[in-house]
């Protein structure tokens, strides 16, 4: 191929001033519809400053273009969504894609893990797409509108401890080089740009992307004053090319030039629809420049402007600006109010400040980028303490069988369960000895059967099988009458059966029950659902207590289960996937718990038989909130 047909083709990549249809959207060439088909011409300001402009069209209009791309629209926590149609994705899938990324999102946001795959990444993508779509205007200073295609611009998100940013890591990143932010990168090697390329056959990004560029921005300081105040924020973009392979890098380079052309000779680059990228208007960055530079001429001053037009300062840095300005103005006025060029000044100065201060975050802005932050005013929804009655002959026979459904579960491949052979069961199983050298205290009538500190190695396999067998002794030894002799006296083989069996009652699958009950009973509509997760520092503790029964043939004891929990989420309309809402638990406040607890009764009848039941409520104690991760207003 000649050289002069390299360059044709990569002018034909290169958006026209004037009209956006010349730009072919990949690498061949698109022919040009007939002038008669080509509609009104409209002239980009940048190039003919006095031509007539169109007028803005609100989302209906653009939605009836001709061009305008097919979108799938639903209903996302109680907020219309649009997300772009992908000619692979059917879109059912779509939406199904997006609520993953969804409770991907919010897992994170909570810190607790998620994997690390590509196919998460592209998730998490497709419900920032979503979150989008309600930002395009607002965000590019214009009125807000019914929610719009996100296509060109980029995403500062709030990652209070970097677990997006880590995640991101871990699913396959790669150091690379980028136009973007660059006075970031001097802060030091975390705030580095690196790239995910999402290269799957069966994984999509939104528009048609290839690849998620991303960066840590840091925090505003004396080193990096144009950084972001108070907030750990993460910048991401996604784009057709990455910079991994050459043939990426080849690509990226070809998309790069229109971008290049903005930045050396202010030809606009389009790409079909509102302009969300970080970088700063031309409008602002002009009305701004001469402000300054005739503010320093008639002050004397000198306010240095590289860092507000700096590629990282922007609308944040010029708000600083302007205040310093206003300040400055208003002491002016206050000595001599009849200051003619002074009050001309603060009339420019107040019209721009309030403009740039009313866009949305602008506190933390650079241009018109979509600023998604964490939570600040959520609507709270309550839950208090309960005691769950389930003397209800259908409500206790459900929790009782699915209590012995949990307990009764045997990991090996024998056909006999826990429920028909625990001494077996025990003997193959080193759970409970793991769950007890981990956070689970067994005690008996205020005796520990090991102190937890006591505890040589908690990360020490080897430890367990002893540790299930010690157990299980002290088991014997809580069960085994001592003080009544009209009780029923056990033998060996008896009492080894009944302490294996209490002994696997006292594994964690009581307490994963135990939280699943909270939630199932705490939303007691039956359509919604609640998930606690462990309070850190917080053990399990399991007290056993034989039952004495008068002389009876039959030995009953009593494994009580109670522990502490926080708040997971809460899932409202759980019958209906498409419109279930969820719920971010509120852990704030260290009062925010439920407290749970359980009693599972172990009965060995006159022919040795193991029985379980659930003899009384399940008692459920404490406050725990749940606040819908949205933007609620103009706090986020």
């Amino acid at each position: 191929m000649t050289v002069s047909r390299l360059t044709h083709n990569a002018l034909q990549r290169i958006q026209h001033p004037i009209h956006a249809e010349h730009r072919a959207p990949f690498a061949g060439y698109n022919r040009m519809p007939p002038a008669e088909q080509q509609g009104p011409v409209i002239a980009d300001p940048n190039i003919l400053p006095n031509a007539v402009q169109p007028e803005a069209l609100d989302t209906h209009q653009i939605a009836n273009k001709k061009d305008a791309p097919k979108t799938v629209d639903f209903n996302l926590h109680g907020r219309n969504v649009k997300l772009p149609e992908h000619p692979k994705i059917s879109n059912d899938d779509i939406i199904s894609i997006c609520k993953q990324g969804d409770y991907i999102y919010r897992e994170l946001m909570a810190g607790i893990p998620v994997e690390n795959t590509k196919e998460n990444a592209a998730k998490l993508m497709w419900y920032l797409q979503a979150q989008a779509s309600n930002k395009v205007s607002v965000s590019a200073g214009l009125a807000e509108s019914a929610p719009q295609n996100f296509k060109m611009g980029a995403f500062s998100i709030e990652d209070k401890n970097h677990n997006i940013e880590n995640f991101l890591n871990q699913a396959g990143s790669y150091s690379r080089k980028s136009s973007h932010l660059k006075e970031y990168k001097n802060a030091g090697a975390d705030y580095q740009s690196r790239g995910l390329d999402i290269d799957s056959k069966n994984t999509f990004l939104p528009n048609n992307r290839k690849t998620v560029l991303f960066a840590r921005m840091p925090q505003k300081s004396e080193n990096t004053p144009t950084g972001t105040p108070g907030k750990n924020m993460l910048f991401i973009k996604m784009e057709e090319h990455g910079c991994h392979k050459l043939k990426d890098k080849i690509s990226h380079g070809f998309n790069y030039i229109p971008t290049l052309l903005e930045q050396k000779f202010g030809v606009t680059k389009r790409d079909g629809g509102v302009d969300n990228r970080e970088r700063i208007p031309a409008d602002i960055k002009e009305s701004y420049s001469e402000l300054a530079s005739g503010f320093n001429s008639w002050t004397g001053m000198n306010i240095n402007t590289s860092n507000a037009l700096s590629t990282t300062g922007g609308i944040k840095i010029m708000i600083e600006d302007l205040a310093l300005m206003r300040d400055y103005i208003k002491t002016a006025i206050s000595i001599d109010s009849q200051n003619i060029e002074a009050n001309k000044f603060l009339a420019i100065t107040t019209t721009l400040y309030d403009d740039l201060k009313s866009r949305d975050h602008s506190d933390i802005r650079i241009g018109n980028e979509i600023i998604i932050t964490a939570p600040s005013g959520l609507n709270r929804i309550p839950v208090s303490s309960a005691d769950v009655n389930i003397n209800n002959p259908d409500l206790q026979e459900k929790a009782k069988n699915k209590f012995i459904k949990s307990l009764s579960i045997d990991k090996s491949k024998e056909p006999s369960t826990w429920i028909e052979d625990p001494v077996s069961y025990m003997t193959r199983s080193n759970v409970l000895g793991a769950d007890i050298n981990r956070d689970t205290v067994l005690q008996s009538g205020g005796v520990l059967f090991i102190d937890p500190k006591d505890l040589v190695s908690r990360n020490d396999p080897r430890q367990y099988k002893k540790i299930t067998k010690d157990a299980i002794d002290w088991i014997s030894g809580c069960i085994q009458p001592t003080e009544s002799p009209s009780e029923k006296a056990l033998n060996d083989v008896q009492l080894k059966k009944i302490a294996s069996a209490v002994a696997a009652c006292c594994e964690q699958s009581i307490f994963i029950e135990l939280r699943n009950a909270m939630g199932n009973l705490l939303a007691t509509d039956g359509n919604s659902k609640i998930s606690f997760i462990g309070s850190k520092g917080v053990p399990h503790s399991v007290e056993i207590k034989r039952q004495y029964t008068g002389g009876s043939n039959q030995v009953t004891v009593d494994v009580t289960a109670s522990t502490s929990y926080k708040p997971g989420f809460l899932f409202e309309n759980v019958k209906n996937k498409a419109e279930t809402i969820t719920y971010l638990g509120i852990t704030n406040n260290n009062d925010e718990h439920m407290e749970g607890k359980i009693t599972v009764r172990v009965t060995l009848d006159s022919d040795d038989k193991i029985t379980l039941t659930v003899p009384e409520n399940i008692h459920i104690n404490g406050n725990v909130s749940f606040g819908l991760i949205e933007e609620v207003g103009a706090n986020l």
